[in-house]
């Protein structure tokens, strides 16, 4: 709850969020699928789960105005998505050729909220390791 505070909610964050969200819906969802699951077995699945997950609660913390929330959702997925380093963990969550266009849309979101933010949202280097 936000305790009776009125939290102002920026429209153009509101909108790049769901361009995020259509993007993926059509790359998961919509033939021609272009975005699935990358690991053995099961994993796969779970992942692209998990990638869809991050996601949608990044979207619901927007519409809140927990911008701080929605960042770490966001660096989160895009750490899982970025195709950097390959001797960096976490591995990637996704392949195919909708991965790209997805990571640029995550990367719009957290360069939007970079603004909105006091302390900002910096973008993660792929090539270092995050902290856990």
């Amino acid at each position: 709850l936000l305790d009776d505070e009125c939290v102002e909610i920026n429209p153009s964050i509101v909108g790049l969020t769901n361009l995020l969200i259509n993007y993926w819906n059509a790359a998961v969802h919509e033939e021609p699928i272009t975005i699935v699951g990358f690991g053995p077995g099961e994993s796969a699945v779970h992942r692209l789960d998990a990638i869809e997950d991050m996601l949608m609660r990044a979207r619901e913390y927007v519409f809140l105005g927990l911008y701080d929330s929605a960042c770490g959702q966001l660096r989160a997925a895009y750490l899982k998505t970025d195709g950097g380093y390959p001797f960096v963990l976490p591995p990637d969550f996704v392949a195919g050729g909708g991965v790209a266009g997805l990571n640029e849309r995550i990367t719009a979101v957290i360069e939007g909220l970079d603004g909105l933010m006091p302390d900002g949202c910096p973008l993660p280097d792929p090539k270092t390791k995050p902290n856990r």
